[in-house]
């Protein structure tokens, strides 16, 4: 097919779920002061029920990357958009925090393909010297999904309330699974047919005993668990209750900051394109981007009094590093393996992200909040410590001699 082909039958197609994707998790951070306040949440219930997307997502990764490789991304992501109409639904009449959990894993498991089937669908119909550019692209238009998810919500918001909010997600939902259904061509050959569960474990063993594949793959759960945590919930309780913004201007302060994302994506995959020409690997790349996220997120957990305020956009264009290590390793792998591969990257990194998402709240809790429902900021600070230690021993096994 021709390269225009590609981008309007596969491409543009699949990375509509991805917007889909970053908007159904960015819309947490927006309404979590409301559902804290409405349900009477502390910060690690809040935590919980926000990574019940993850952890939902994070568990079905190793069946949809088998499914991906064996029934190629449309029938795959036609059958969880079906999911994900469903999630939202039940989210909307939910009248329990245990019903509002139910709901937010069934979008996570609706949502569990979206960028998988994408980098797929780019690996199996475009040129694999081109990935990270087109990669990069897909990154970037989907994670405008994030954007929506700010200034027009806390918008439609004054509105309408939260759980009107998740019945009309339900539209877009439906009319990208009929756009995946109406365009996206069947894999021009599916994956032969397997004779059963020992071959596909004998993959997944493959991956999993890979050199490469465990030197970079704690580095992008690091980067990318980090992100999913803080730009899918927290930042929008910290500029609450640090920076003390009210409702209005978080939003527009969080469409800056998701902003910085998309261009991250789009910026880092044309510098790794270009610079591969002149003998400059993207893994060098990708370990000067993740030591300026480390450098952002330090500059955050200092408080450097007004300029903190800078220091969000920062991490979220340098957090767009760690989706170029799938297009690092569809380099490093068959093409045949790239979905199993990505499934099983993103198993880390979204077990990782709920961990922290988690973990930040539990950490948060150590210190009373405010009467008015706020989180004291020592909290805040202190969560961002821990995670830097840890993402310091990432880049440490990242960067030292590893044997080939």
């Amino acid at each position: 097919m021709r390269p225009l082909t590609i981008a309007l039958t596969v491409s543009l197609p699949l990375t509509a779920t991805f917007f889909l994707s970053h908007a159904f998790r960015t819309v947490h951070a927006v309404i979590a002061p409301r559902l804290a306040t409405d349900l009477q949440l502390d910060a690690t219930a809040l935590g919980l029920l926000s990574g019940a997307f993850f952890i939902a997502y994070a568990l079905v990764q190793l069946p949809v990357g088998l499914a991906l490789d064996r029934f190629g991304p449309r029938r795959v992501q036609m059958a969880l958009l079906s999911c994900a109409s469903l999630g939202l639904l039940v989210f909307a009449i939910a009248g329990s925090v245990a019903g509002l959990a139910v709901g937010r894993a069934l979008i996570g498991v609706g949502m569990a393909a979206s960028l998988m089937a994408a980098l797929k669908g780019n690996a199996m119909w475009w040129p694999r010297d081109r990935l990270p550019l087109i990669n990069g692209i897909t990154l970037a238009l989907g994670g405008t999904g994030a954007m929506a998810a700010t200034v027009p919500v806390e918008m439609v918001l004054r509105v309408i309330d939260w759980r009107t909010l998740f019945l009309l997600l339900t539209l877009p939902t439906l009319a990208v699974l009929t756009l995946t259904a109406a365009t996206v061509p069947e894999p021009r050959r599916t994956a032969p047919a397997e004779p059963g569960l020992g071959r596909a474990v004998g993959v997944l063993r493959r991956i999993f005993s890979d050199r490469f594949f465990w030197r970079l793959a704690p580095a992008t759960a690091m980067i990318t668990g980090t992100q999913f945590a803080y730009l899918s919930l927290w930042i929008g309780p910290w500029l609450r209750d640090v920076a003390m913004l009210d409702p209005a201007a978080a939003a527009r302060y969080m469409f800056v900051a998701m902003a910085m994302l998309p261009a991250g994506w789009m910026l880092i995959g044309m510098i790794m394109d270009r610079l591969q020409r002149y003998g400059v690997t993207p893994l060098a790349v990708y370990t000067g981007c993740f030591l300026l996220f480390i450098l952002s997120q330090a500059a955050l957990a200092l408080e450097l009094a007004d300029l903190a305020l800078l220091f969000w956009p920062l991490f979220a264009l340098f957090s767009a590093v760690g989706n170029t290590g799938y297009s690092i390793f569809a380099q490093h792998f068959p093409s045949e393996m790239v979905g199993r591969v990505n499934t099983a990257q993103n198993l880390l990194v979204l077990s990782v992200g709920f961990l922290i998402q988690t973990g930040i709240g539990v950490v948060i809790d150590f210190w009373p909040g405010a009467a008015d429902g706020r989180y004291d900021p020592t909290g805040y600070r202190t969560a961002l410590w821990i995670g830097l230690a840890l993402q310091a021993l990432a880049f440490a096994w990242l960067i030292r001699p590893h044997r080939r």
